[in-house]
């Protein structure tokens, strides 16, 4: 029995565990959203840098081959126009008109006459906001200034800007690029011996960028969408490899609160937290596990259910008391050895312990060679009579197992007499604020200890009272073996045999039954001749059975020197319990 303060803490401890517990879906979720979000934001800024960086990557390679295709146009075309060779000029410049990336080129002196156009029809003076070349007219509308930062090299000055076409413009018949659209325009001045002798413009689409950098933006789309799907599956991963172990972690928090404290649980986490956590539950596990030998299991998960703190205190609530004991155990102890005679007590006990459980039974304490049980409470229960027989049932069924595997083994054999009554007790905390036991008292149990003892009588192995009897219903073969008048009653109680569940029960158990429950009757109603008559037939068929043999010399007796007017068929058990002949 532990302490007070012992099992508060411990239903304190326990209570705590569905505040920790975490719906594992959600959990997952959360995770893989948190992650995916994280992803998808870091992808999309890295893709934002990328294409940014590509696109400023490009663009200055564009510059770069524009500025180099215009200073080798320049530089030739320096001497040629030193020298007024047009004719050279003519053929040096017709090979960009194959060039699809330029869209117009022209020649102006340093007083803005045109020296060099292709088409014929061209205006005289060169006006800076009309350029001319192919079509009177082409031009462009703006200046938007330097694009790129001014250059001097030998041949002279460099300007890189952009400008807006005023005019559709054609090289050889081929649409270069259309009105309004945006170019860039390659001004570099021409220099002879230091000296400018010209200004050579050169109009480059934007096409070939643009296509270049919509090309690298696709590219780097999908590469980014690749690694988004990548990212998206090791997020789903990592998601499940912290969720899982937390999942483990919740599904054995709801065990402990449930008080499953079977198995054993390890869980490695390379995560510190989860780790600590798993280990707490472990040692949390094996504490409970300690104190659940100590205090009943169903007990503690009553209290945490309720919400309630142990104390002192009790109602009174129908119950089904069970005790068993050990025939003979005197002089089984007196021939044993104290260790043969504990390590074998011990199994015995822990085989009842084990079937009371399973059935749904509370062990309140074990009484040297014997167990007391009761049903009914902490958890109600309407059918806690027939958990009782079943029990008990397969104590006898599972002892008689256990004896032969003893005897084999040249070992004793534990014999075991079980008790068992239904009815109003009063059940709950007995002792002192310090220290407490959960545990029934009141006649109830004294009843069922004193059936248990009568088993020494008849010789049987479970005896129930008549309201176990009733409670347990039709499922069970009951005999009818005699009314008793114990001590503390003033009124007879019936008490019966279990023999067996019906379904396991032979038809010849259920005929012995049937023709001993009508001995039983004749004689409770004096009849005893027709009594006498049942139960000498039964002792021929069953010469071993004692209540035949009691209920035989009952009636024989009875049938010569028939009892008083106010016989009544209870018989008095005290001094506590009578010899067989004395019955």
């Amino acid at each position: 029995h532990l302490s007070l303060r012992r099992q508060r803490q411990m239903c304190i401890r326990v209570s705590f565990l569905p505040m920790l517990s975490i719906p594992p879906q959600l959990l997952r979720t959360v995770l893989l959203f948190s992650l995916g979000s994280a992803l998808l934001l870091s992808n999309a800024l890295t893709w934002y840098i990328g294409q940014s960086r590509q696109v400023a990557s490009l663009r200055d390679a564009y510059f770069e081959r524009i500025f180099w295709l215009s200073f080798s146009m320049s530089d030739k075309a320096t001497e040629l126009v030193d020298t007024s060779n047009w004719a050279g000029l003519e053929i040096h410049f017709s090979v960009l008109k194959s060039n699809p990336e330029v869209v117009y080129l022209f020649l102006r002196g340093m007083d803005d006459e045109i020296l060099y156009a292709y088409d014929e029809d061209v205006v005289e003076e060169y006006d800076p906001e009309i350029i001319v070349w192919d079509v009177p007219k082409a031009a462009i509308l703006e200046n938007r200034g330097i694009v790129g930062d001014p250059r001097e090299y030998q041949s002279g000055k460099y300007e890189l800007r952009e400008q807006v076409l005023l005019k559709d413009a054609e090289v050889q018949g081929e649409l270069r690029a259309r009105v309004g659209e945006r170019i860039f325009e390659a001004k570099r001045e021409l220099q002879h011996w230091g000296e400018p002798v010209g200004i050579l413009h050169i109009g480059f689409s934007k096409k070939p960028l643009q296509e270049n950098v919509a090309e690298s933006q696709r590219s780097l789309l999908v590469i980014e969408l690749l690694l988004l799907l990548f990212g998206l599956l090791l997020s789903g991963w990592v998601a499940r490899r912290i969720a899982k172990p937390l999942e483990r972690i919740t599904e054995e928090q709801r065990r402990i609160q449930d008080l499953r404290l079977d198995g054993e649980f390890e869980l490695k986490s390379p995560i510190v937290e989860v780790d600590s956590l798993s280990r707490s539950l472990g040692a949390m596990r094996t504490s409970l596990r300690a104190f659940q030998i100590y205090i009943p299991a169903e007990l503690v998960r009553e209290l945490i259910l309720r919400g309630e703190d142990a104390a002192l205190g009790g109602q009174e609530r129908e119950l089904s008391i069970l005790f068993a004991d050990i025939a003979g155990f005197t002089s089984i102890s007196e021939e044993l050895k104290p260790e043969e005679l504990m390590l074998q007590l011990s199994e015995y006990l822990g085989l009842l312990a084990e079937i009371i459980r399973a059935h749904s039974g509370t062990v309140d304490k074990y009484l040297g060679d014997g167990v007391m049980a009761f049903w009914g409470a902490p958890v109600l229960s309407d059918h806690h009579a027939s958990d009782a027989c079943r029990a008990a049932l397969e104590c006898r069924n599972r002892i008689q197992e256990l004896n032969e595997d003893w005897q084999a083994q040249g070992k004793k054999p534990f014999w075991s007499r079980i008790g068992i009554h239904t009815g109003n007790t009063l059940v709950g905390n007995v002792g002192s604020a310090n220290r407490m036991n959960y545990t029934v008292v009141g006649d109830s149990v004294n009843l069922a200890s004193r059936l248990e003892g009568i088993n020494k009588i008849y010789q049987t192995n479970i005896i129930v009272s008549s309201e176990t009897q009733e409670e347990a219903g039709s499922e069970f073969l009951f005999r009818p073996l005699d009314t008793v008048r114990v001590k503390g009653k003033q009124k007879g109680v019936e008490i019966f045999e279990l023999i067996d569940s019906k379904e396991q029960a032979s038809e010849k158990q259920k005929e012995f039954c049937a023709e001993f429950s009508r001995g039983v009757w004749a004689y409770n109603v004096r009849r005893f001749d027709q009594a006498h008559e049942v139960f000498k037939q039964l002792s021929e068929t069953f010469p071993d059975d004692v209540p035949t043999q009691i209920y035989l010399r009952r009636s024989h007796r009875f049938s010569i020197v028939p009892p008083s007017v106010d016989w009544e068929p209870a018989i008095d058990l005290e001094p506590r319990f009578k010899t067989q002949a004395d019955i």
